[in-house]
């Protein structure tokens, strides 16, 4: 006599499914936001360039707020998701590699540095906060993009 075990595999698949849906949703959310970070550190670094080419041809004031500098590196940076705060430090660089604050002899180059603070999209704390319950406020990331051009201010 032979005894007939059933198997029944109704659902399997809808569990299985339901296994993998969290953590396939969860490499997506992660996919677009290193996308995002890495798009917003390509604009801060235009921005830099966009900041030091501006500041080689004319002269800037960057105490004053109303300068033009600003309104550049506002512009370049309205691609990257808003809410983030940036500074600005433009310096002079002469040839043998001393800083300055201002332009002191036409062999001068020009470094614009920005840093920006980032608010990532999805973080670890997130992760954190669903799991562990509320945790203390995230920390933004700092994007730095720099650039140095050759002073051309003589040529116009």
């Amino acid at each position: 006599m032979r005894h007939r075990v059933v198997q029944n595999e109704n659902g399997q698949s809808v569990m299985e499914f339901a296994m993998i849906v969290p953590l396939l949703i969860g490499v997506i959310m992660w996919l677009i936001s290193s996308g995002l970070q890495f798009y917003s550190n390509i604009a801060v670094a235009s921005a830099a360039r966009e900041a030091a080419r501006y500041a080689a041809i004319y002269e800037t004031n960057l105490n004053d707020p109303d300068d033009r500098i600003y309104e550049i590196v506002e512009r370049a940076l309205a691609t990257v998701i808003p809410g983030g705060t940036y500074e600005l430090q433009v310096k002079w660089v002469s040839e043998d590699g001393i800083q300055h604050d201002s332009l002191t002899t036409e062999d001068d180059w020009i470094e614009a540095v920005i840093v920006y603070d980032y608010q990532p999209l999805l973080r670890a704390e997130v992760i954190k906060v669903l799991l562990l319950g509320p945790a203390e406020e995230a920390k933004p990331v700092q994007l730095i993009g720099s650039a140095i051009f050759k002073n051309e201010r003589w040529l116009y």
